[in-house]
């Protein structure tokens, strides 16, 4: 199957081009890089996602779309996260439609339910008084649009995963190894709290089950977890002492911290600033509440069955970056 991966120089769409590669499946991979971050995989492609015309030239002759580009992060302008999140998904799904693609399997994320509040066992089917941020509104705007464009022709559907983790990742582990490094790595509220992990592997193999998926399974959003939930700073310490850190951390009640980010938050937005600060509501939330998510509706229309416990992702990227700090590049 000839298939195009959009954001590929990221975590998850480098290792779905390795993924899906070693399937035997024909693999675009299309990033803003001039070339690929990893080359190997397939052919490479650099495209502006919000340019009409480049959209058309990447889905030529593809079978199957899937979309893991997007703004992610908790700061910017509300426009640039419409443009790179609800934007760039109609122009591709207007693009795959002129085109006769069949499949559109798009990542989206479990940012869209959080809601400030411990949140156990959550379907797909809840949404918040308020989105957290820019970006968990446009995820949940472009959700809208993979689903308004499935079709008998197009088959479109959403996948939400939660805290990716494994071989690769440059962005939450790496930044509490960071944190703890220069000794800034702070507990709010008990360190109690309960969330869920997805393995990149399994993620990977779920995106492989819809591409093989009969068109009943499309036309959903679907959450997607390791099936098993952790203590977040339990884990948090146990991924430090295996990368020869201790869990060394100050701790802080959550009730006086939120206050603090709220009255930053609003202090930077009025100062214009570009760079995203290091204290905002949305990052006291997920280190202080629980979230877990219910994978019952992807196991039972997909046939999902997790292939990689949240022990063994941990212990795949402590590998990797064990390995990165032997042989930096």
């Amino acid at each position: 199957m000839k298939i195009l991966i959009t954001g590929a120089n990221g975590f998850i769409g480098s290792r779905l081009a390795e993924y899906l590669s070693q399937k035997g499946h024909d693999v675009v991979q299309s990033g803003r890089q001039a070339q690929a971050t990893a080359p190997g995989w397939g052919t490479y492609l650099p495209a502006e996602l919000t340019l009409e015309a480049d959209c058309e030239r990447l889905v030529k002759g593809v079978e199957a779309v899937i979309h893991a580009a997007g703004k992610a992060g908790a700061w910017g302008s509300l426009k640039s996260y419409v443009d790179a999140n609800v934007k760039a998904t109609d122009l591709l799904l207007e693009a795959c439609r002129r085109a006769g693609v069949k499949r559109f399997i798009n990542l989206s994320s479990s940012s869209i339910s959080f809601d400030f509040r411990d949140q156990l066992d959550l379907d797909e089917s809840f949404l918040p008084p308020r989105f957290s941020n820019a970006y968990a509104q446009t995820k949940h705007e472009a959700e809208q649009r993979v689903l308004q464009a499935h079709s008998r022709d197009l088959w479109t559907l959403s996948l939400r995963p939660r805290g990716v983790l494994g071989a690769g990742d440059r962005n939450w582990l790496p930044r509490i190894i960071e944190l703890r490094q220069k000794n800034r790595l702070v507990q709010v509220g008990s360190g109690r709290n309960r969330v869920d992990f997805t393995s990149v592997v399994n993620l990977c193999y779920a995106i492989d089950l819809a591409l093989h998926a009969s068109q009943s399974s499309f036309g959903e959003v679907y959450n997607i977890t390791n099936g098993e939930s952790v203590v977040l700073w339990d884990f948090v310490e146990e991924a430090l002492e295996r990368l020869d850190l201790d869990g060394n951390r100050r701790k802080v009640p959550l009730a006086p911290m939120m206050m603090l980010a709220r009255a930053n938050e609003v202090f930077h937005r009025f100062m214009g600033s570009e760079k995203e600060p290091l204290i905002l509501p949305l990052k006291i939330g997920v280190a202080a509440y629980s979230m877990t998510l219910n994978i019952e509706k992807i196991k039972q229309r997909l046939g999902y069955r997790p292939q990689q416990s949240t022990e063994e992702a941990l212990q795949e990227f402590v590998v990797w970056w064990k390995r990165g700090l032997k042989n930096p590049s």
